[in-house]
């Protein structure tokens, strides 16, 4: 990451498309676990979801792992039945 490009105190929360496309941002305080920055990301999603009827599949990165953020039968976290949540884990090399 370059230094130009943090700003101190602010982390972004990003659901992008599969092109790399901002669908959505929130801006949540440094302080704010990770985790919970997602999880008012899809509270927020799940406001909106009439607009996305084919999102099926949403992958996270290893920094929102943990076996409560995954578990699909969380009520904070889940959209509707069709919407999986998935980690994507880096290769081994």
């Amino acid at each position: 990451m370059m230094a130009a490009c943090q700003v101190k105190g602010r982390k972004r929360h990003l659901l992008v498309d599969t092109l790399g496309l901002v669908v959505m941002v929130v801006v949540t305080a440094a302080n704010v676990n990770d985790r919970d920055g997602a999880r008012r990301l899809f509270e927020k999603l799940y406001q909106i979801r009439q607009r996305f009827p084919r999102l099926v599949r949403i992958w996270v990165d290893g920094g929102y792992s943990g076996e409560e953020f995954m578990r699909p039968c969380d009520g904070r976290l889940s959209l509707d039945s069709r919407t999986r949540v998935a980690l994507a884990n880096r290769p081994r090399l």
